[in-house]
């Protein structure tokens, strides 16, 4: 996981990033990761792409469809 501030990354990295978080929270019991970061990293970006005007839907939506 990236420490980078989610403000400097575009909306397709952030979405790509927000992929890469749900897989590792999914494994985050078998990995040994602390679920908490993972999840504290996922709100900070859900909250910049929120910030930039996306829905819950749109992000949800673009986040499945990103390629």
């Amino acid at each position: 996981m990236t420490a980078t501030d989610p403000r400097s990354l575009s909306t397709r990295q952030l979405l790509r990033e927000l992929n890469e978080l749900q897989s590792r929270f999914d494994g985050s019991a078998l990995s040994g990761e602390d679920p908490t970061a993972i999840f504290v990293r996922h709100l900070r970006i859900t909250h910049e792409l929120r910030r930039r005007g996306l829905s819950g839907l749109q992000i949800e939506w673009s986040r499945r469809n990103l390629d």
